[in-house]
Formats: C-alpha cells, sequence, structure tokens
C-alpha cells in the first residue's frame, strides 16, 4: 500500500526513499495524525531492539475518504560512539481500514 515496499540499506537510499515518499505520497493526503505506543526497548549491552505500535490516519484528498492504519515498528538498535543509532526498522502494516463517508468539521 505504500511507496517502494522492500528494504533500504544506508542512508543515501533511507533519505532517498522519504523524499520520494514526501512527494508523491503525502501530498495528495491531509489532516496526517501518526500517533505511536510508548516503545519497549530491550537493551543487550551496545544493541538493543524496540518495538512499538502506530495508529496512523490521514485523509486522502482526492476521494475524501479515511485511512485508519493498525501498524508496529520493530526496531534493531546500535550503539555507535555513546549515540543509539537504527540499525534496522521494520515496518508491519496489520491493517487499513477505510471509511468512506465522514462528518469533517469546517
Amino acid at each position: 500500500p505504500y511507496l517502494g515496499n522492500g528494504r533500504y540499506e544506508g542512508r543515501v537510499a533511507i533519505r532517498a526513499w522519504y523524499e520520494t515518499y514526501d512527494s508523491e505520497i503525502r501530498g495528495g493526503r491531509r489532516h496526517r495524525r501518526h500517533s505511536i505506543t510508548v516503545p519497549f526497548i530491550t537493551v543487550d549491552g551496545e544493541t538493543a531492539t524496540s518495538v512499538c505500535y502506530l495508529d496512523p490516519s490521514i485523509i486522502l484528498t482526492e476521494s475524501n475518504v479515511i485511512n485508519i492504519n493498525c501498524d508496529r515498528y520493530d526496531d534493531k538498535l546500535v550503539m555507535v560512539g555513546g549515540t543509539w543509532l537504527f540499525l534496522e526498522r521494520i515496518i508491519n502494516i496489520h491493517y487499513i481500514h477505510r471509511i468512506a463517508e465522514f462528518d469533517e468539521p469546517s
């Protein structure tokens, strides 16, 4: 359902994905909300894992349809020079619920 499902490695590839996502996907949406739960983090020395759920919702501008998702981030982190950095992020989309009719406040 999202642009370029796949694996992106390195800052250049990840940045390029987000730039394309911003220009091609986000432009056709309004009232974006990206709400995440408190992450459950497990630290093991210089590495860690993190899991949190996100419940984003948006309105598709062209069709005026609301998308409500239930997703999860599964992250692997690594300590580099005293700073935690993402080693891997997997975005799991559990479902997308579409609401075709709604009352939008003016």
